[in-house]
């Protein structure tokens, strides 16, 4: 008596069914324990039911003893054995992590072996030493430290002559991975093919049998069976370039992609500078998908992932620290009685609101939002439900926001001393707008909106605006950058030394990253950083710094980095599932507090 396992190969799922002579109660009970543990189950008859086979390695251990408690008999196929074994193999490994770590000469004989061109610091040995000698890792190294360069030098070190690369990544990181290849290994003998263009354009691109190839994340969920048929045709090393925007799990549309080839490929690698931009919870699909055999939960994740990552802090960067300036901006009067209605209104919502409620929970980030971009520019709310509104029309009758006045003063005075400067905004309207402002200082701007290289013509595309703001002789003395789309894979160092904020949302990530732009490896220990973060006095500016704040810390605790412990004055695209403005039910607590005060 017992239940029959076997592996059904195009869906990449597990397959279980009850034998003939399982009883029903016997079934039930393996059929309960199945529902408690995966969410993406999917039944097919009354006695047969399957999931994604990376559920099935993390629920193995309550469904053995569902077996042993019932007396049921386990029957696998031979495919399923296979992997199964497999799976052994890795828990094996992942066991034995601390004392697998290669030497720091295994590193380097291995790199010159291969010809490897760039010589890599001591701190990228040392997480190199970690990365190679595992089938799946982690480097959750700062941003700006060098994280590409490790992926590529633990993918060239470990690799067979047939394994190919595929990076998953935002696609503003593209043209840092396109242009590390050759610079660390010119002797290669290929590039890194985009997948781009739509399902059509991907499939003919993998056609050409490439060794290397990129991918978005949105576009991954589009073509996500031909991704699963290449990694299981060809050995794939699997790397995914800001691991953090999987944090959902199965909840979400980009993990629950990923998750599907984490027993495929060959060797995984995750890389992300903020890995926890929310909470402890964001790094368990994380984890999930580098060792799905090993049972995971927001309690024991750190526990868990402590062995199989690495990270280099800031410090260890020789960086000098940033000066971080708190700019008071007061609002025009009818920006402030724009924000205080809105604020007013906000506090009648929030009397009685649970988290739990998803649909009015949803409606309140919104008017938090809503308070953000009035605080910011009152312009922002023009195409809003407030839209011709009266307070909103005398808001607008007071002319140019006064941030952005600021903002725009400090990016004059810096041309005028030949300094260029990033200028950062959350909203797309404001990055466009502040632009035009300073178009006579060759403003340009780079948002969600603006395509690569391949959607656009090359003039207009998001790399050459980067490459014209990084070119010293040119007139572009400045670059105003959406956080969402302007954060990761770009770097501003060499040329730029002054960041402003015109606004900032709770999304920790996209702000440390953002920073980073301008404060990474490369930067002369002479060079200061400067951080200017232009805030509007008694607003909702102040509960979004300190939730930053307590989102930074928290990281920087779990993650042993002081670096990241930022304290208040001295210091491609949102999830696809996440709240308006990178808020959370964490967030709300201390939103609430503000509204309601003492109530």
């Amino acid at each position: 008596m017992g239940i029959h396992v076997d592996y059904l190969a195009e869906e990449r799922a597990a397959l279980i069914r009850a034998q003939e002579d399982c009883s029903q109660q016997a079934w039930s009970a393996v059929r309960r324990v199945c529902e408690d543990h995966c969410d993406d189950l999917t039944h097919r008859g009354e006695r047969m039911l399957s999931m994604p086979w990376w559920s099935f390695l993390a629920m193995r251990s309550p469904l053995a003893s569902v077996l042993q408690q019932r007396g049921l008999s386990l029957r696998v196929s031979e495919v399923a054995r296979s992997l199964l074994q497999e799976a052994r193999r890795r828990e094996d490994e992942y066991a034995e992590a601390e004392r697998r770590t290669w030497s720091e000469q295994q590193v380097r004989d291995g790199l010159e072996r291969v010809g490897f061109a760039r010589r890599l610091l001591p701190y990228q040995i040392r997480n190199v030493c970690l990365l190679a000698s595992l089938p799946a890792a982690a480097t959750f190294s700062v941003p700006g430290s060098g994280k590409t360069t490790e992926a590529l030098a633990t993918y060239f070190l470990t690799r067979a002559d047939a394994d190919r690369l595929l990076v998953i990544a935002p696609k503003n990181a593209f043209m840092a991975w396109e242009e590390e290849l050759p610079q660390c290994m010119p002797t290669a003998g290929f590039d890194i093919a985009r997948l781009t263009g739509g399902s059509e354009r991907v499939r003919a691109t993998l056609a050409g049998d490439p060794v290397a190839t990129i991918i978005t994340y949105h576009q991954l969920q589009y073509v996500i069976d031909d991704i699963l048929r290449c990694i299981t045709d060809h050995p794939t090393h699997l790397v995914v370039d800001e691991s953090h925007r999987m944090k959902r799990g199965t909840s979400g549309v980009f993990a629950s992609c990923i998750l599907r080839m984490a027993h495929i490929a060959r060797r995984k690698l995750i890389l992300s500078g903020t890995p926890m931009p929310n909470a402890v919870i964001d790094l368990v699909a994380q984890f999930q998908f580098l060792y799905p055999e090993i049972p995971v939960t927001e309690e024991d994740v750190i526990e868990r992932v402590r062995s199989i990552y690495t990270r280099t802090t800031k410090s260890e960067l020789g960086l000098p620290t940033p000066i971080r300036t708190r700019i008071p901006v007061p609002m025009s009067p009818g920006q402030e009685r724009l924000y205080r209605a809105l604020q007013s209104d906000a506090a009648r919502r929030v009397e009685g609101l649970r988290v739990r409620d998803r649909l009015r929970f949803r409606a309140f980030a919104r008017c938090i939002l809503h308070m953000i971009q009035a605080a910011s520019n009152p312009a922002l709310l023009a195409h809003s439900d407030i839209a011709g509104h009266e307070l909103l029309q005398d808001a607008l009758a007071d002319g140019v926001a006064p941030k952005i006045q600021e903002a725009s003063r400090i990016a004059r005075e810096q041309a005028r001393q030949g300094r260029k400067t990033v200028i950062w905004s959350a909203f797309v309207q404001n990055v466009e707008h502040v632009a035009a402002l300073l178009g006579d200082l060759g403003a340009e701007f780079v948002h969600g909106g603006v395509g690569t290289s391949e959607d656009d013509g090359a003039l207009d595309s998001r790399e050459a605006k980067i490459r014209r703001f990084n070119d010293p002789e040119s007139d572009c003395m400045v670059l105003v950058a959406n956080p969402a789309a302007c954060s990761e894979g770009i770097s501003l160092h060499r040329i730029c030394h002054h960041a402003v904020y015109l606004d900032r949302t709770f999304n920790a990530a996209h702000y440390l990253q953002s920073e980073d732009r301008i404060h990474r490896i490369g930067l002369s220990p002479e060079q200061n950083t400067y951080i200017s973060r232009l805030h509007a006095p008694d607003s909702i500016d102040d509960v979004v710094e300190q939730r930053l704040d307590v989102k930074v810390a928290r990281m920087g605790e779990v993650l042993n980095d002081p670096d990241l412990n930022i304290q208040a004055l001295d210091l491609d695209s949102v999830d696809e599932d996440e709240l308006p403005g990178g808020f959370d039910p964490e967030d709300f607590g201390a939103v609430r507090q503000m509204l309601l005060g003492g109530r």
